[in-house]
């Protein structure tokens, strides 16, 4: 099962050594956050420009042999995110991620109607008539369905098969440790339009070990699980601290400029 890595870096050198070195233990995808801290207080070009350098960085790393993904975490407004996604698509993304605001699935779909980079959204829709009204709207995209949020197997399997009669490819989100992450690799090998898996190296900490039958990377590859149900039980527990990242979210924390304007909020 092909992987992409959730991959940091705040600087175009922090990226460019991140890229490299992901595609020399093997991935042939990566995807970052390439928009710079405080950049509501950025001009336009500023903007631009530095997210521009922040994906060029990714691509002289990796050269053609890596698949860039961009994720933009819904920061932008649609009058920002046209101008920067056109500006990186010399960089051949495989797909730019959640460049705006979810509240409306019809600007949501306006974005990929108007840009010859594909986008991808979804990972917090939740119901096949959401994801479907999305494909209209917005025709083939890269659709990430979350399997924990989403209903399950079951209904995220009936979301990508909606997917496929638009032509779109299923890329399911993944942030919830090995359990979900093996739940998407069953999901990935029983359909036919998946392209590639998100997966992020916490999947390989201590933090995991009360669990049995985490599944083991190879390079930028997962094997499917061959124990019986997901392939993971837990065996213990008695752990220490919470088994994800829920509940060290600062929810109260409100992004602000240096005026005390709201920011958009991830």
């Amino acid at each position: 099962m092909r992987l992409h890595l959730l991959m940091g870096g705040a600087t175009p050198e922090e990226i460019h050594a991140n890229s490299r070195a992901a595609a020399d233990e093997g991935f042939t995808a990566i995807k970052f956050d390439p928009i710079p801290d405080g950049f509501g207080e950025f001009t336009q070009d500023a903007l631009v420009q530095s997210i521009v350098e922040r994906v060029a960085a990714a691509r002289e790393a990796v050269k053609g042999d890596v698949d860039i993904i961009l994720e933009l975490h819904r920061k932008l407004t649609p009058l920002q995110a046209l101008p920067v996604i056109e500006a990186v698509a010399e960089f051949h993304p495989l797909f730019v991620e959640d460049p705006v605001q979810i509240d409306s699935i019809v600007s949501q779909a306006e974005i990929a109607r108007r840009v010859s980079t594909p986008i991808a959204n979804g990972e917090r829709m939740h119901t096949i008539w959401e994801f479907r009204e999305l494909l209209v709207y917005g025709g083939s995209q890269y659709v990430r369905p979350d399997v924990g949020l989403a209903g399950g197997l079951t209904h995220t399997r009936k979301i990508a098969a909606i997917a496929e009669s638009f032509h779109s490819a299923i890329v399911t989100h993944n942030f919830l440790g090995p359990v979900l992450t093996a739940a998407s690799v069953h999901l990935d090998t029983a359909i036919p339009n998946f392209v590639v898996q998100e997966y992020a190296r916490t999947d390989e900490t201590n933090k995991w070990s009360g669990f049995q039958g985490v599944l083991q990377r190879q390079g930028g590859y997962l094997l499917p699980p061959e124990n019986p149900g997901l392939g993971i039980r837990l065996v213990d527990t008695t752990l220490d601290g919470p088994l994800g990242p829920l509940g060290d979210r600062p929810l109260h924390h409100i992004p602000q400029r240096s005026d005390g304007s709201v920011v958009y909020a991830v």
